[in-house]
């Protein structure tokens, strides 16, 4: 078990129990993980063990927790990072692009699926920040 997987599956006492030993690329991972995955109470928690809302994420096409947030197609999510202080001008280092370049890539693609994805809400809600 990861942090990053205890704390997307909302484990609480292995999230206790990994979080006194992770490093902060562990800690990063776990931000990343939950802003994809789409879970706001799992990006509290990784922010209340320090993770940092604008590091760059280990592994995850080096983009920002921001980044990573808009590919979850959660409006929620967006919105809890962007009030936790996330950046909305870092841009990718992959292919030099910020969250709205993705979100409004994402609306163009992929659409609002049906599923809870809102592609088209979070570029709006990106562009009024």
């Amino acid at each position: 078990m990861t942090l990053a997987a205890a704390i997307c599956l909302d484990r609480g006492a292995d999230v206790a129990r990994l979080s006194r030993t992770a490093s902060r690329d562990e800690k990063q991972l776990a931000l990343a993980a939950s802003a994809f995955y789409g879970t706001v109470d799992g990006l509290r928690a990784a922010l209340a063990l320090g993770a940092d809302v604008n590091a760059l994420s280990p592994g995850l096409e080096h983009a920002s927790p921001l980044h990573n947030a808009v590919t979850s197609g959660s409006l929620a999510v967006v919105k809890a990072i962007v009030d936790a202080g996330a950046r909305l001008d870092t841009k990718d280092l992959a292919n030099q692009l910020t969250p709205l370049d993705w979100a409004e890539w994402y609306a163009r693609n992929r659409g609002d699926d049906g599923n809870g994805k809102q592609y088209s809400e979070i570029a709006a809600y990106l562009k009024e920040r």
